[in-house]
């Protein structure tokens, strides 16, 4: 019997499948994207939360200088008079 047609359509005759196809491509953009979004989300209020630390630290920081301040202020006031210092002396001494 002889054979009068070829059949084409076998395993090794068919194209390879494409690894990356013009979906896959997009899929992967699109989820590089939504987790730099997400990235940039949480950083922004890392930021935020840390700017609100930082403002809370530094008005701490400059009404603890003020106190600083007054107290060297009140030390120096409060130091003994040279003058009555030698005066005391000499009481003692005599």
């Amino acid at each position: 019997m002889a054979k009068y047609s070829i059949n084409l359509l076998q395993a090794d005759l068919l194209p390879a499948k494409a690894l990356w196809t013009l979906n896959r491509v997009i899929a992967v953009w699109l989820a590089a994207l939504v987790v730099m979004l997400a990235l940039i989300f949480i950083a922004q209020m890392q930021l935020s939360r840390l700017n609100a630390v930082f403002q809370a630290e530094s008005a701490l920081n400059s009404s603890q200088t003020g106190q600083l301040q007054n107290l060297e202020a009140t030390i120096s006031a409060n130091r003994k008079d040279a003058d009555l210092l030698a005066i005391t002396n000499l009481t003692r001494l005599s």
